[in-house]
Parts: C-alpha cells; sequence; structure tokens
C-alpha cells in the first residue's frame, strides 16, 4: 500500500510524506486501521474511476490493489465477540484512536491540500 501510495502521489508531482513516527498499539487495533481503510478504498474507487483529469485518473495503483474484504470480516467477527468494556476491548479501542491520530498529524503537518485542485 505504500509503495502505491508513494507512486501515485509522485504521478500526482506531491512528494510523499515523511514518515511519522511509529504508534505503540494493539495489533488488533492496527488492523483495524488498516483493514478499514481498505475498505474505504474500495469506496473512493468508485469515485476514482470517474476520474476525468488525466493525471488524476493516471494515479490508480493504489485504488487497483487487489485487497481481500475476508480479512475485515474476520476481524469484524473476532471484535464482535468480545464484550463491550471488557479491559482488552477498551485497550483496542483506545490504541484505535490513537492510531487515528496519526492521519490527523499528517493532516496538521501539511498533507492537507497536498494536491492542489484534488480535493485531497
Amino acid at each position: 500500500m505504500i509503495e502505491a501510495l508513494d507512486a501515485d502521489l509522485r504521478h500526482l508531482g506531491a512528494q510523499p510524506a515523511d514518515p511519522i513516527l511509529p504508534v505503540e498499539a494493539d495489533a488488533t487495533a492496527v488492523l483495524y486501521v488498516l483493514l478499514g481503510s481498505q475498505m474505504g478504498m474500495r469506496v473512493l474507487r468508485k469515485r476514482w474511476v470517474t476520474a476525468t483529469d488525466p493525471a488524476v485518473a493516471g494515479a490508480g495503483r493504489i485504488f487497483n490493489l487487489r485487497l481481500k474484504p475476508v480479512a475485515w470480516q474476520t476481524l469484524c467477527a473476532e471484535m464482535t465477540g468480545q464484550a463491550a468494556g471488557d479491559e482488552i476491548a477498551d485497550r483496542v479501542a483506545e490504541d484505535a484512536c490513537r492510531v487515528f491520530e496519526v492521519y490527523i498529524r499528517a493532516l496538521a503537518n501539511g498533507a492537507e491540500g497536498a494536491l492542489p485542485g484534488s480535493g485531497l
């Protein structure tokens, strides 16, 4: 995913952002964010395929990755079996929020509007 994103950004004339310092988090929380973002990519792909700008249309490596929704479905099934308020469930939820903060920090560091006219 990172290689595809970096290639698409270069195609659009933007530089990939410097890596953000890693966040220690429960593996389930990290999977939740990563696999969930893959499902989000499926939604965004529907918009991307209608792009009329040749530069945008040519930057679809990330949208053409073969994603495996079964991994998301499996994770959701496992998480559904976890009791709300359980110590593990609470840790996963808190860690998922910390992982999402990485996106917020990236936006705060200038990623927002990095691609003029793209809305990205």
